[in-house]
C-alpha cells in the first residue's frame, strides 16, 4: 500500500472486527448462507484496493501532464486518456468510504442484527453510507464511529468528491482550461501574466486545479478520514469487546 493510506489504524481495524463474525471453518461459519465473513472481508480489502488505485491514478495524471504540455481540446485520444483518468480516481475514491461503510455494517448486524436489517433482507444496494450512519445512530449513538459516519457526510472534502464523481457517472469528463491577460502601464508597455490553468467540468460549481497536485490533496483529504474512521472503528470493536466481557 502507498505510504500515505493510514495502513496501521486501518490493519488493526480488520483484525479486530472479525471477532464478532463467524469464525473460519467453524460450523457457523460453513451454514452462514449470507457469507457474512466474505462480505466483511472483501469490502474491507476494497478499501485499501480502491485507495491504491487512486494512487495509481495521480501517478499516470502527473506523467500525462509532464509529457504533453501542449494538450489541445481537439487531440480526442488524449483527452480520452485523460478523461478515463479523471473517472477512474474519483468512482475509486467515493468507493473508498462506500466500502468502508459496507464492512462497517456487517460488523454492527453480528452486534445488533435487528438494527442492521439490509444484511437479512440482502438489499446489499440499500447499505449506503447515509443508511449505515442511520443504524450507527439507533443501534450504537454515543460510540465515536457514529459521530465519525455523521461528520464524514458532511465533510466538503468528502462532498466534493461525491458531487464530481455523480457528475462523471452520467457524461465525460471535461478537459483543460486556462487564460491570461495583460497589464497596461503608465508608460504606454504591457505585461503578460503567465496563465492559469484548471480543469472545468461542467456542473460543478468550482473549477479544479490543473496542474501536478490536481489529485494529491484530494488523496490527502481522503487518507486522513479513512483514518480517522478506523481510529473510530477500533475504539468501538474494543468498547463492544469489554462490554461483552464484562
Amino acid at each position: 500500500m502507498p505510504a500515505s493510506f493510514p495502513e496501521e489504524a486501518f490493519l488493526k481495524f480488520g483484525a479486530a472486527a472479525p471477532s464478532f463474525l463467524p469464525r473460519i471453518l467453524s460450523d457457523e461459519y460453513m451454514t452462514d448462507s449470507g457469507e457474512r465473513m466474505q462480505h466483511f472481508n472483501l469490502s474491507w480489502q476494497a478499501v485499501r484496493y480502491r485507495y491504491r488505485t487512486c494512487t495509481e491514478c495521480d501517478a499516470e495524471f502527473k506523467a500525462m501532464l509532464a509529457a504533453q504540455r501542449d494538450w489541445e481540446l481537439s487531440d480526442d485520444e488524449r483527452n480520452y486518456k485523460l478523461g478515463r483518468c479523471v473517472y477512474e480516481f474519483f468512482t475509486n475514491a467515493l468507493s473508498v468510504f462506500e466500502s468502508f461503510g459496507f464492512c462497517l455494517y456487517f460488523v454492527g448486524h453480528a452486534l445488533k442484527p435487528i438494527d442492521f436489517p439490509l444484511v437479512d433482507s440482502e438489499n446489499f444496494r440499500a447499505i449506503t453510507l447515509g443508511n449505515v450512519g442511520k443504524a450507527f445512530d439507533v443501534a450504537f449513538p454515543k460510540e465515536p464511529v457514529a459521530k465519525e459516519l455523521s461528520q464524514l457526510r458532511a465533510n466538503q472534502a468528502f462532498q466534493q468528491i461525491e458531487v464530481i464523481r455523480n457528475i462523471l457517472a452520467h457524461r465525460t469528463a471535461g478537459g483543460r482550461g486556462s487564460s491570461s491577460h495583460s497589464i497596461l502601464h503608465a508608460d504606454g508597455s504591457f505585461t503578460e501574466e503567465s496563465a492559469k490553468e484548471w480543469f472545468y467540468l461542467p456542473g460543478l460549481k468550482k473549477t479544479l486545479p490543473f496542474d501536478e497536485l490536481f489529485f494529491e490533496h484530494i488523496l490527502n483529504n481522503i487518507g486522513a478520514l479513512v483514518n480517522r474512521l478506523a481510529v473510530a472503528s477500533v475504539t468501538f470493536i474494543e468498547n463492544q469487546t469489554s462490554l461483552a466481557t464484562a
